[in-house]
């Protein structure tokens, strides 16, 4: 949590809800939050989303789900008319840099707010 009981984040999404450049969404599964996406439709790159958060409960890792999810992530941003996205991710979170690879993210330099970070990229195959 952010702020005292969360009050900072909830307010960023609040402040944010409407605004069609950005998403905030659960994953439910037979009516059970199992997940959550934080994703929006531009970056500093042109006609590029960033994703914000991709998050899966661990017991449910492993199963598909992540698939599922990231399909629906880049579905959501071609729709937003991004050609691609950027994400960072931690160099030790080893099960999601192979994630990511397996999903044809590619390297994309140091996260200048974060040593322990990189940024990857992904370009959308547009045709589907």
């Amino acid at each position: 949590m952010v702020g005292e009981q969360g009050a900072y984040y909830r307010q960023k999404i609040l402040s944010r809800q409407g605004m069609d450049e950005w998403a905030y969404i659960h994953v439910l599964l037979k009516g059970e939050i199992i997940g959550q996406l934080e994703l929006k439709g531009y970056s500093e790159l042109n006609h590029f989303g960033y994703i914000h958060l991709i998050y899966l409960r661990p017991e449910l890792r492993g199963r598909g789900f992540a698939d599922q999810i990231h399909s629906y992530c880049v579905s959501r941003l071609k729709k937003m008319n991004c050609r691609g996205a950027l994400l960072s991710v931690g160099e030790k979170n080893l099960r999601a840099l192979s994630f990511y690879r397996k999903h044809g993210w590619q390297d994309y330099g140091v996260n200048p707010k974060s040593a322990f970070t990189r940024f990857r990229i992904l370009e959308f195959d547009c045709n589907t």
